[in-house]
């Protein structure tokens, strides 16, 4: 589905933090994002993803049948490591992000924002929302 087509509504949403696996160099990153952008585009999905060199934190917003087989297979990647998933939503929610959109953030804001963070999952898609706001958003 381009983007052109993106419903202004969602199905679901999947909010995850995790850690860049041990061993793994951040010149990983440059491939996830050109295979991530191409999927997300032809398949309507939107929402953000922010690294901070060690740490990953996104959002995905779509249709169930296609976010949560995209979910699963984050959980299981290898370039991943302490998946921790923070919201898993079914229902009709207006979207977050109108793109699918990635940036850098801060030097451990990713981590000292969200990682640890004790606030119920609202609060912290909030805060991830300030994080995606303040980032180099590409």
């Amino acid at each position: 589905m381009p983007e052109s087509l993106v419903t202004p509504t969602v199905g679901c949403r999947f909010f995850y933090v995790s850690r860049l696996a041990p061993g793994q160099p951040v010149t990983v990153i440059a491939e996830l994002l050109r295979v991530s952008r191409a999927f997300n585009r032809q398949h309507g999905i939107t929402g953000a993803l922010l690294f901070d060199g060690e740490h990953f934190a996104q959002l995905l917003e779509g249709d169930p049948a296609v976010v949560f087989p995209l979910a699963a297979r984050i959980e299981a990647d290898a370039r991943h490591a302490e998946v921790d998933v923070r919201l898993r939503l079914e229902g009709a929610f207006p979207r977050l992000f109108e793109h699918w959109v990635c940036g850098w953030a801060e030097e451990e804001e990713v981590g000292a924002r969200l990682v640890s963070a004790q606030a119920p999952a609202l609060a912290q898609l909030t805060a991830f929302r300030e994080l995606v706001e303040g980032s180099d958003v590409g």
